[in-house]
Formats: structure tokens, sequence, C-alpha cells
């Protein structure tokens, strides 16, 4: 159950951030955190990772949602032992729902979190997603190394 509070913690503090910045930032510009380093970027992303795919928006619905059914479904059959698992499914849902909202609400994905060296800019569920996807294939390579 923690991990679903997490999840729903991830969530809101994706949506958050997402409100914050598109308030704060104006279309177009950038707010510098760490200058030269950091920045809070707001950008339009109409496809999949990197901007892949524009414009298939209804397929990224449709997966998305069939993604997170999925997830629920494993998260609910783990047991209680592998918590490194779970917690992997709530991150990696969390920031599935957090972009789903988006694409259903705006038509697109908010991205702002722009890294210099990092090719593309992103968002708190991204963040969620690949650290979550990260302790899922931890977790997997654990149990099959036991």
């Amino acid at each position: 159950m923690r991990f679903v509070l997490i999840g729903a913690a991830i969530v809101a503090l994706d949506q958050l951030t997402k409100a914050l910045v598109g308030r704060t930032v104006p279309p177009g510009g950038a707010r510098p955190v760490i200058p030269g380093l950091l920045s809070l970027r707001p950008a339009e992303n109409f496809g999949a990772a990197f901007g892949f795919f524009p414009r298939w928006t209804l397929l990224f619905i449709a997966i998305a949602v069939v993604a997170v059914s999925l997830m629920a479904y494993w998260y609910r059959r783990l047991t209680w032992q592998r918590q490194a698992a779970k917690a992997g499914l709530a991150l990696a849902a969390a920031g599935a729902v957090g972009n789903l909202i988006d694409r259903v609400r705006f038509g697109y994905v908010r991205d702002f979190i722009d890294v210099r060296w990092y090719p593309a800019i992103f968002n708190v569920a991204d963040v969620a997603i690949v650290v979550g996807i990260g302790l899922l294939l931890i977790a997997l390579w654990r149990e099959e190394a036991r």
C-alpha cells in the first residue's frame, strides 16, 4: 500500500511541477536553475520519448492505459518479499499516469527539465518511469540470480 501512496505522490508532484513551470516560465523562455547545466524550459512533446512519432496521441493514450493496467495487475500479484519490484512498478506506473493525464488534457506531454548535456527535455514523470524500470530490472535480475 505504501508504494501506491508514493505513486500517487509522484503523480501529484509531476502535475504540480508542470503547472508551476507553465505559470512562471513564458513559452519559449527558460529559467536557469544551475547556470550552464540545468534550466527549466517548457516544451510540448507531441510524440514519444525524444519526440519520436509525433501526433500519435490516441495510440500513446491506449498504450499507456494498457501498460498501467498490466502494471497494476502485476503489482497485486507480487508477494511482499519483492519490495524492489513493487517499488519499480509503482514508480513506472505513476510516471505513465502523469504523462497520460497530460495527453488526455492537452494532447501532448508537458516537459520542462533541460539538462545541457542531455539531448531531450523531460519531466518528473519521465524520471519516475526510468527509475521505476531500472528498479524493476534490478529486481528481476536478482530474482533470476537466486
